[in-house]
């Protein structure tokens, strides 16, 4: 089976912006140069998995209080629902993504693409 990438989000801003939020919403200046920098390190980093879901799926820690908030900021910008969110405590998540370490998933947000 093809492996997939996925990647860390290096910052809600990003995310944003790329489902297009009003700059006021995703931030300016000297925080975007820090986001692109940010991304682009993810980017090196990228992971491959070996499934692949069907929509880009954005794997959280359902348990945390802020995460979920994020999340929340996330599905409002997602108007054209092109992601799905899945919490890391979902048995799904271990089946169908070993390839990134528990611990990994209990520090950041990623999406599998």
């Amino acid at each position: 089976m093809k492996l997939r990438r996925h990647t860390a989000l290096p910052a809600l801003s990003a995310a944003a912006l790329a489902f297009g939020a009003s700059p006021a919403l995703a931030g300016d200046g000297a925080a975007d140069a820090a986001t692109a920098a940010e991304a682009e390190t993810a980017a090196e980093a990228m992971i491959r998995t070996a499934t692949k879901p069907e929509r880009d799926t954005v794997l959280y820690d359902g348990a945390c209080r802020f995460c979920r908030g994020q999340i929340a900021v996330l599905r409002r910008c997602d108007l054209g629902h092109r992601l799905t969110f899945t919490s890391l405590h979902d048995p799904a998540v271990s089946r169908d993504f070993p390839e990134i370490p528990r611990e990994e998933l209990l520090a950041r947000m990623y999406v599998v693409d």
